[in-house]
């Protein structure tokens, strides 16, 4: 990837600019691709395809503040899982079935787990997106903060009103005690 991308750029301030983007956010690219796609393969091919993108666009991205970047791939990265998920033929990825745990688990674990999943894939989009930015990507407050555009506390508060809907939303279903 980075000798394509080498091999676009012009500048060396450029070329130093695409390493920091690889070395800094391809990890987090690959999260956000394998909790959409589901697979090792998909995923690599989402964060090739977004890195394709990023370059496609690179004068954007160097006009973006750096505290904006990050939120600018995550959309790429989130967008690139989706079409990724269309050419396949797969529903969308709000409707998706979910996987079997990679563990083995007993049969009521399993269907916790699938209750779970489907409880926070039926919120509302802005408790599902706050609940994933935290569980799913493990971002700090701060982080969450900075890309939604709020203060911690607004965080802090949002989190804490996703998890009381969903657990009010588990008891409903019987799912949660």
């Amino acid at each position: 990837m980075l000798i394509y991308g080498f091999s676009t750029l012009e500048s060396e301030d450029d070329r130093q600019l695409l390493t920091e983007l690889v070395s800094r956010y391809e990890s987090s690219m690959y999260n956000i691709a394998k909790y959409f796609v589901k697979s090792d393969v998909d995923a690599e091919d989402v964060v090739s395809e977004s890195f394709l993108k990023i370059l496609e666009n690179f004068s954007k991205y160097k006009a973006l503040p750096r505290n904006g970047r990050e939120g600018w791939i995550v959309v790429i990265v989130k967008n690139t899982s989706r079409d990724l998920l269309r050419r396949s033929k797969r529903i969308s990825w709000l409707e998706d079935q979910v996987e079997e745990p990679a563990v083995e688990t007993d049969m009521d674990s399993e269907l916790a787990y699938a209750d779970l999943v489907e409880a926070i894939r039926s919120m509302p989009e802005s408790y599902r997106e706050i609940m994933e930015l935290k569980y799913v990507l493990e971002w700090s407050n701060v982080e969450i903060a900075k890309h939604l555009g709020v203060s911690e506390n607004v965080v802090g508060a949002r989190l804490f009103r996703a998890r009381e809907k969903l657990k009010q939303q588990l008891r409903q279903e019987g799912s949660y005690q």
